[in-house]
């Protein structure tokens, strides 16, 4: 059972960081767009609800705000663009540049010999660099949806570990904040 954090702590840290001066939306939860899943070797239906399970997922979390599939697809229909369409990295940032996400998910499942593996990764948009990435392994197709929230904690988990702080007063000077609660 894992231990919930101490008001306490939570407080201290609250009360840090308004007398450093943090803005008071730095803590905001960052917009996610979760795009659908690649495959190789792997039935399409189960590589959709890969997708669709990991929006529920990091949704539960709460770490973060995951944009609904029909609200993507609504924004997407009127530039003319198909989500779907969509699995490699620069088209990735590109439809979430349009959906103003801050962050996107991108993954695949794939068969190899003996065994499937799922791997995801979480893409900053302002950067475009990895945040964080997880790959989780099984021994067959059905048990892949076993492994969606393992992988989504894995990626909520690096959401929160480092928080980038900047002022908007002052945009050359950059702070991080660190955060462990367990």
């Amino acid at each position: 059972m894992m231990k919930r954090p101490s008001p306490l702590i939570a407080l201290a840290a609250l009360l840090l960081m308004h007398l450093s001066g943090v803005p008071a939306g730095a803590l905001e939860k960052p917009v996610v767009v979760v795009f659908e899943f690649t495959s190789e070797g792997v039935s399409t239906p189960v590589v959709r609800q890969v997708a669709r399970r990991l929006r529920s997922e990091l949704t539960e979390i709460n770490r973060m705000t995951v944009l609904e599939r029909d609200d993507i697809d609504k924004v997407l229909e009127a530039v003319g663009r198909n989500f779907d369409d969509c699995t490699e990295e620069g088209c990735g940032i590109e439809m979430g540049r349009q959906l103003d996400a801050e962050m996107i998910v991108l993954g695949e499942v794939s068969k190899l010999p003996g065994r499937l593996s799922l791997s995801a990764r979480l893409v900053d948009m302002e950067t475009t660099k990895q945040v964080v990435s997880r790959t989780l392994e099984c021994d067959r197709e059905a048990k892949v949806l076993d492994l969606v929230p393992r992988l989504a904690r894995g990626l909520a988990g690096g959401v929160l570990s480092l928080i980038h702080i900047s002022e908007p007063t002052r945009p050359l000077y950059i702070s991080y904040a660190v955060f462990c609660l367990k």
